[in-house]
């Protein structure tokens, strides 16, 4: 019976022990998450001009699937209504259609994988040329005497903020490389035989050659 309180001391001991480390363990932080892929300042701009895009390809389609409207003098052809766009004004918007379905996606792509200077400036290239096309193609909407206000007109506008943002983007990245000092070369031009303009890199770390010295001739009277 002696026994007995020891062993109750005994247990109690090991149960006062116990109780840190058990919260110990819970006290134990939590593994962090993994951090978030910071996000490119770029990335609204595209996925606003993949917006934009689609919105303009569906224009687009019902733009050229507008049918002439109703004539009597060619009401007896019902079955081969022609469109209501000249074929020149076709052709634009067909234009428009791939480049903005084939070319468009892979310039997003590659600004989007790499953020290089040069991809963004070649997909602010493509979009200048988009904005023409649409502009050109709004104007001879208006010369068919049709509304020159409407999708196409309002896709238009919201393509050409898309190239006020990238410009935007483009000089604020030229600004961060200006800010690191005067590259190592300078650029001058060279006029070519057939009048085109060529660019030459001369690198300015290059040492200049010393004159060679002067060789005087002899002449003999």
């Amino acid at each position: 019976m002696k026994n007995v309180p020891v062993a109750i001391v005994c247990l109690a001991l090991s149960l006062a022990l116990a109780a840190p480390s058990a919260d110990a363990q819970k006290k134990k932080k939590k593994p962090a998450p993994p951090a978030a892929a910071a996000v490119s300042p770029i990335e609204p701009t595209l996925t606003d001009l993949e917006r934009v895009s689609s919105a303009t390809q569906s224009d687009l389609a019902d733009f050229k699937s507008e049918k002439q409207g109703f004539n009597w003098k060619t009401a007896w052809r019902f079955w081969h209504r022609e469109s209501s766009h000249s074929q020149n004004t076709i052709e634009m918007a067909e234009s428009v259609q791939r480049n903005l379905h084939d070319a468009l996606p892979g310039l997003v792509l590659d600004v989007r994988t790499t953020t290089s200077f040069s991809a963004t400036f070649k997909l602010y290239n493509d979009v200048t040329v988009v904005c023409g096309m649409l502009d050109s193609l709004v104007d001879s909407t208006k010369a068919e005497g049709k509304k020159g206000d409407g999708p196409l007109a309002n896709d238009s506008g919201a393509m050409g903020r898309i190239r006020q943002d990238l410009a935007t983007f483009i000089e604020q990245k030229a600004a961060a490389l200006d800010a690191y000092g005067t590259p190592p070369y300078t650029w001058t031009s060279v006029s070519t035989p057939n009048g085109t303009v060529r660019k030459i890199v001369v690198d300015d770390n290059v040492p200049a050659k010393k004159p060679g010295a002067k060789r005087t001739v002899a002449v003999q009277q």
